[in-house]
């Protein structure tokens, strides 16, 4: 089990990540509160003819998400993407598993849990500042300064509230993920032009995965009958075995990408 992965042995593999990309990880939070500071301003200076909503967050929220996410992650093994940089990475003293380990937890998993932190921060920080800036303008003006309400970004945004069970959102967060895992298994399957080629398969990814959606919506009818109580008894109505399948098989095609970057990366160790 040691051979596999070594806590002693991840931590300094993790030290040394951090020691060797410390400016990506330092520049990363400045930088993106900035930007969502520009994105910010650009929202709220349509705000004049009404108030805006916390709802109105979501695909910024979302949008953000992935931008931000498929950046860091087509970073991902970039000491691979040379002959000398390889060699040194690949003979480091740690197993292939805690090598993608590492990328996955720093790129994937960690962003995913402080993305909504660092979207909390940076918009609830530009609030006062947009107001004091406007009543800046404003008075040097001599207008009027009267401000519609802007509402603060809450937590509980990100995670609503269907009626549909969990379907919705769970599709929502999987389609993000496994962008993101996508790109990562893109930045050591392609040497180069990486972010270009994986864009292209996720663009097929999609076309495919809505072609799957239209066949499934004009059967639906039909499925609708598969909903064996002795095997939903407990969830509600209107979920179907259709949609606990498919989740199924989601979660399936993303280990399978997860198990997919491992072996690739452990296929360049031989």
């Amino acid at each position: 089990m040691k051979e596999v992965f070594d806590i002693n042995r991840f931590g300094k593999l993790l030290r040394y990540d951090l020691s060797v990309n410390r400016w990506e990880y330092i520049l990363l939070l400045p930088v993106s509160i900035l930007a969502l500071w520009f994105v910010m301003f650009m929202s709220y200076g349509n705000v004049n003819a009404s108030n805006f909503e916390a709802v109105n967050y979501l695909p910024i929220y979302f949008i953000g998400y992935l931008i931000m996410g498929i950046f860091l992650n087509s970073k991902s093994f970039g000491a691979l993407k040379n002959r000398l940089s390889a060699t040194s990475y690949l003979t480091l003293p740690a197993s292939a598993f805690e090598k993608f380990f590492l990328h996955w937890f720093m790129r994937i998993g960690l962003f995913t849990i402080l993305y909504p932190v660092v979207f909390y921060i940076g918009v609830n920080s530009f609030i006062p500042i947009f107001k004091f800036g406007v009543k800046l303008y404003l008075s040097y003006q001599g207008a009027p300064a009267t401000f519609p309400e802007i509402a603060p970004f809450e937590f509980t945004l990100v995670n609503p509230q269907y009626g549909r069970f969990i379907f919705i959102p769970f599709v929502i967060y999987f389609g993000l993920i496994f962008a993101l895992t996508l790109v990562q298994l893109g930045s050591i399957a392609f040497e180069r032009w990486n972010l270009v080629k994986t864009s292209g398969v996720l663009i097929g990814v999609l076309a495919v995965f809505y072609l799957y959606v239209k066949l499934i919506v004009a059967f639906k009818g039909g499925f609708e009958e598969l909903r064996p109580n002795f095997f939903l008894d407990g969830f509600p109505e209107h979920i179907t075995l259709l949609e606990i399948g498919l989740m199924l098989l989601m979660v399936i095609t993303l280990m399978v990408c997860w198990t997919a970057t491992f072996l690739k990366l452990k296929e360049k160790e031989v």
